[in-house]
């Protein structure tokens, strides 16, 4: 009989394999077609006009894996999920919404906030039926697109998240403590053949601010890997695997596709997306979990922030400065 850790070691080495194949017949064909530049720019020319079109990302990020994209300056992603989770007696609900807006500021970043609202109902460690509402953490992030270098396709992010715990309502038990944490994420992305096909890597560092002598780790470390085919400009499928040092490791398959009728009603590049994904072998009874997640990706095509970004400004007058700065120079010197 297969054990289950042998069974995520076998999956484990079917993911990476596929990331290698991937990889080397990315690499073979862009060798036989010699172009020109190989470039990570993710837009198309539209054949009916001038105007680049945007397409979809073959790895949009949206499973337990990150990609190192951000907003452009100035612009606006929203995201809206409805996640259900079910564990053993435990089942739950949560709505989402996140709000990232990209900046300029000496380098392409985004800072963003996501409320969640969870309902839950299971079982406690003493068997009793409970029913709580509310609750979720509260996330704040800010990501840095520190590196992207578009002849290559590689592109590296890192950030931090600020995960506030709020309270959560037991309607028939009195519940248990809740932490606030903060995460420090590092992405590196290969695109390949115009970023069609995107493999990634990830590892991350989780801290928990208040923990108390009840709390085996405040530390914990999770490394992913992902990778993502674009099927054509509107849709893509991605799939990702993650693990934790305490032995929990995760499972997601996205499929994501435009939606033409939003995206002309909401004057944007909306997205729908569907993300299944599974947990196994963690030391936690609930660590065995099943998600099923739908959302929506709606990226406006208003920009918000003059000159594409609120610090921009900042940056452009730095810039002003030390150009009018080297040009006194020049003139002292004569």
């Amino acid at each position: 009989m297969i054990s289950k850790s042998s069974s995520w070691t076998k999956l484990a080495l079917i993911v990476l394999t596929c990331l290698n194949l991937g990889l080397n017949l990315g690499v073979a064909k862009a060798a036989a077609t010699e172009p020109d530049e190989q470039t990570t720019v993710k837009s198309e020319p539209d054949p009916d006009s001038k105007v680049q079109a945007k397409v979809v990302d073959a790895f949009p990020g949206k499973g337990n894996v990150d990609n190192t994209g951000v907003p452009e300056p100035g612009k606006v992603e929203i995201n809206l999920s409805l996640s259900r989770v079910r564990a053993g007696d435990m089942k739950s609900l949560t709505a989402t919404t996140e709000v990232n807006y990209g900046l300029e500021f000496y380098r392409d970043m985004q800072i963003g906030c996501a409320i969640p609202y969870t309902t839950e109902t299971g079982r406690n460690d003493d068997g009793l039926e409970y029913r709580s509402s509310g609750g979720g953490s509260i996330e704040c992030n800010v990501k840095v697109l520190f590196y992207n270098n578009d002849k290559t396709g590689v592109s590296a992010s890192a950030g931090i998240n600020y995960q506030k715990a709020r309270n959560i309502i037991f309607h028939n038990f009195e519940g248990n403590d809740i932490y606030n944490h903060v995460v420090v994420p590092l992405v590196i992305q290969k695109d390949i053949n115009d970023g069609k096909i995107s493999l990634v890597g990830t590892v991350s560092v989780d801290h928990t601010i208040n923990a108390g002598p009840e709390i085996d780790r405040k530390n914990q470390v999770t490394y992913g890997v992902g990778a993502g085919y674009r099927i054509n400009n509107d849709s893509s499928i991605s799939v990702d695997a993650t693990k934790t040092i305490q032995g929990v490791a995760w499972v997601d398959v996205t499929y994501m596709r435009k939606s033409k009728a939003l995206s002309a009603a909401l004057s944007s590049d909306t997205y729908g997306y569907i993300s299944v994904g599974k947990s196994s072998n963690g030391s936690y009874a609930d660590s065995n979990q099943k998600v099923v997640r739908f959302g929506l990706q709606i990226n406006p095509k208003k920009s918000y922030g003059e000159n594409g970004g609120i610090f921009h400004a900042i940056k452009e007058a730095q810039d002003n400065k030390a150009a009018a700065d080297a040009e006194e120079a020049e003139r002292t010197k004569k």
